[in-house]
């Protein structure tokens, strides 16, 4: 008698992710391919902002996918909140198989570390604080514009009288808080940043009043030279602006390389990819990750298992990235070859790493815990789309994480 192979009645796969736009959608597709390959069926689930938003609503997410074997793309707060909940398998068996504290940088597999186990399968590797030209319209400046905070801003005037757009900004609360986040470690450095949007320090937020307001007049400055695109436009759109020619700038990770080379663009050739002009070079980190959803406390399911070989695959990893931007989390892939935009990012982290000045980027969710930093984005969301005073802001962001700092301390 004949036996079907097991993997012929495999159950369908439900990854839920939330990558959108359309170099990450051309990465997804890489992943779509590979668990093809592997004889799996695969149903992709887009959440809504609302249905990952505290407990009751990552349980009742959670609930309504027990039924299938399920993938979930998140990050480091996320990932612990979520396995904090009971909602997630522990990897750790699977990564002492798989050999994972070798193949993967220990700052990076410490963002999948929880209690103790490992709790999700890095894919990703970003670094948020980036600044992103268009070659050709900041060379006919003539002006280095990373030279000093006053070159940058006469740089932007001369693009503005131009009549062209300065800064491109996709209109959402998450870029100003990149842009406070960027314009912060630039003039104050990795370690007072640490204290402030990781530890939540309570000296530090003491005498935080004075650096945030130099942060928020910073960006009061670069208001004027900023369209901001509609609210629901995704930061996609403000890369295209940069590659129509229309804008100068684009404050954005380095996710921003990959839809400028899915558009056919080359670093160095259409544009600048450089560190924002300040005192340090500190590095904000953010890792992509997928982890296994453990909803009623079964079992990983042997499609979840072969999933998760597929994200930990090499070359499934060094074509992922290749459409999304960053780095694989996988060391030793050679993809920093493709591009010198690449290249400098390699540099910048390993100098950042042996300085001691890569952190978790407060913007991206690697920080402070999630509902800490929607009050931090609000604060400085209602600052950039509003006539408030800088010192006004800057009281008020103190005083909601002093207050958020007292409530889980």
């Amino acid at each position: 008698m004949l036996t079907a192979p097991a993997c012929l009645f495999a159950e369908p796969l439900t990854v839920v992710q939330t990558w959108q736009s359309p170099n990450e959608i051309k990465a997804f597709n890489v992943l779509e391919t590979r668990f093809s390959e592997s004889n799996l069926t695969i149903t992709t689930l887009q959440p809504s902002a609302a249905s990952l938003d505290g407990s009751e609503a990552i349980k009742g997410l959670a609930n309504g996918l027990a039924e299938t074997p399920t993938l979930i793309s998140l990050s480091n707060e996320e990932l612990r909140q979520w396995y904090d909940l009971r909602q997630l398998h522990s990897l750790t068996q699977i990564a002492q198989e798989q050999n994972w504290a070798e193949r993967i940088p220990p700052e990076i597999l410490e963002t999948v570390t929880h209690r103790g186990q490992i709790i999700a399968a890095p894919i990703s590797v970003h670094t948020s604080n980036w600044v992103w030209a268009n070659k050709q319209l900041v060379d006919a400046t003539g002006i280095d514009y990373q030279a000093s905070w006053n070159d940058l801003l006469t740089m932007l005037q001369a693009i503005a009288d131009s009549d062209l757009t300065p800064i491109a900004h996709d209109g959402s609360s998450d870029q100003d808080l990149l842009i406070f986040e960027t314009i912060y470690l630039a003039d104050f450095g990795a370690p007072k940043y640490t204290e402030l949007f990781d530890q939540l320090n309570q000296t530090a937020l003491r005498n935080a009043e004075d650096d945030f307001n130099a942060v928020l007049t910073k960006m009061a400055q670069l208001k004027p030279f900023i369209q901001r695109l509609d609210e629901n436009a995704g930061w996609h759109e403000a890369i295209a602006m940069l590659t129509a020619n229309t804008a100068g700038l684009v404050i954005q990770g380095d996710w921003a390389h990959g839809e400028l080379a899915r558009q056919g663009r080359i670093a160095n050739q259409h544009y600048y990819c450089t560190a924002f002009p300040g005192e340090h070079d500190a590095l904000s980190l953010r890792v992509d990750a997928i982890a296994a959803l453990n909803a009623r406390s079964q079992p990983m399911t042997p499609e979840q298992r072969r999933a998760l070989n597929v994200v930990m695959d090499t070359d499934a990893q060094y074509f992922f990235n290749n459409y999304k931007g960053g780095l694989p989390a996988i060391s030793g892939t050679g993809l920093e070859s493709i591009s010198e935009c690449l290249q400098f990012a390699v540099q910048r982290k390993q100098q950042a790493l042996s300085a001691g000045n890569l952190v978790p980027s407060l913007s991206q969710g690697m920080a402070v815990r999630d509902v800490i930093r929607r009050e931090i984005a609000a604060v400085i969301h209602t600052f950039m789309t509003s006539d408030q005073a800088p010192i006004d802001a800057a009281d008020e962001l103190q005083k909601r994480m002093k207050y958020a700092a007292y409530l889980i301390n």
